[in-house]
């Protein structure tokens, strides 16, 4: 798998339900399977699978613990 995308969230916490990539053919969005609430100001990590079309959303706390959500192609979105 590649290197993950970062995305570093802005000055207000974010409850992240879905992510969306422009591709050539549209916007592709992942629907996540449970909310993840993101601090201000954090980075999170998402790696996406093209050959199953799930991707993982993830983030480090400050100690260092990994919260991890999976999100699945939104039915709507172009494959």
């Amino acid at each position: 798998m590649s290197d993950p995308l970062r995305v570093t969230m802005g000055p207000e916490p974010k409850s992240l339900l879905s992510i969306t990539f422009p591709t050539d053919e549209g916007n592709m969005t992942f629907i996540l399977d449970e909310p993840l609430l993101v601090p201000a100001g954090r980075t999170v990590f998402v790696n996406v699978d093209t050959e199953k079309w799930i991707c993982t959303v993830y983030l480090y706390d400050s100690g260092g613990r990994k919260t991890e959500r999976r999100g699945s192609l939104d039915k709507g979105g172009a494959a």
